[in-house]
């Protein structure tokens, strides 16, 4: 616990499209929150679960963008 509050405090923490992990870029991002489409088209339209979307958009993901 104490490696990863570290990791988190000193900006060592990959985020975004730099996580090997991410299916989503920052551009992606920004056309999700800006978008009037449902969460559902979204979803499908950028091959995510629609909770993804709902959490880009309250901002409790991808906050750096």
């Amino acid at each position: 616990a104490d490696n990863m509050a570290d990791r988190s405090r000193k900006g060592r923490q990959p985020r975004g499209s730099v996580c090997k992990r991410s299916k989503l870029t920052e551009d992606v991002v920004l056309q999700i929150r800006g978008s009037d489409k449902s969460r559902r088209e979204l979803s499908v339209l950028f091959s995510v679960y629609p909770s993804t979307i709902d959490r880009i958009r309250a901002r409790k993901t991808w906050k750096h963008v």
